[in-house]
C-alpha cells in the first residue's frame, strides 16, 4: 500500500462526513427556498386585493371629479346668468328704490341657488368620503380573512454570557 491509498483511507470519514454535513445544508437550503417560495406566493392575494381597491378607489375619484366639475361649471353658469339679469334689471330701473327693490329679490334667488349648490357640493363629498370608506372597509376585511394565521414563533433563548465584575477579574489574574 502506498501513501496515497494509506492517505485516502485516513481521510474516508472526513469525506463522508463532509458528505453528509454538505447534503444536510443542500436539504436546509431547499426547505428555506421552499418557505421562500411560499411566502411569496402568500403575497398575491393581498396584492391582487389591493390592486382591485385601487382601481375602484381610481373610478370613484374620477366619477367624484366629473361630478364635481360638472357642478362648478353649473355654479359659474348660474352666477354669470345672475349677474346679467342684475345688470339689466338695474338698467331697466325707473327709480333707484325700484332698482334696490330688483337687487335684494335677486340676491335671494342667487343665495337660495347657492344654498342649493353647497348642498349638492356636500352630497357629491360626503357621497365619496361613505364610498371611500366602504372600499377601504371591504379591503381590509378581505386582507384580514385571507391572510392565514402563522404559527408563533418561540423567540430565541439568548447565549449567557458570565458577567465579569472586577472581582472576579482580581479572582482570574491571581489565580494565573
Amino acid at each position: 500500500m502506498n501513501f496515497s491509498e494509506r492517505l485516502m483511507e485516513m481521510t474516508a470519514g472526513v469525506r463522508d462526513q463532509a458528505g453528509a454535513y454538505a447534503m444536510r445544508a443542500a436539504d436546509m437550503a431547499r426547505g428555506g427556498a421552499d418557505r421562500a417560495a411560499t411566502t411569496v406566493d402568500a403575497a398575491r392575494n393581498p396584492v391582487e386585493t389591493l390592486a382591485a381597491a385601487t382601481l375602484k378607489l381610481n373610478v370613484l375619484a374620477h366619477q367624484y371629479i366629473e361630478r364635481l366639475v360638472a357642478l362648478q361649471a353649473a355654479t359659474i353658469q348660474h352666477t354669470l346668468a345672475a349677474g346679467a339679469q342684475r345688470l339689466r334689471k338695474l338698467s331697466e330701473a325707473a327709480s333707484v328704490q325700484q332698482a334696490l327693490a330688483d337687487q335684494a329679490d335677486t340676491f335671494a334667488r342667487s343665495r337660495t341657488r347657492f344654498s342649493k349648490d353647497a348642498a349638492e357640493a356636500w352630497d357629491i363629498v360626503t357621497g365619496t368620503g361613505r364610498g371611500v370608506s366602504e372600499i377601504a372597509v371591504q379591503t381590509y376585511a378581505r386582507l384580514v380573512r385571507a391572510q392565514p394565521v402563522a404559527a408563533k414563533r418561540r423567540p430565541r433563548a439568548k447565549a449567557k454570557r458570565p458577567r465579569t465584575t472586577q472581582r472576579t477579574a482580581k479572582r482570574a489574574r491571581k489565580a494565573a
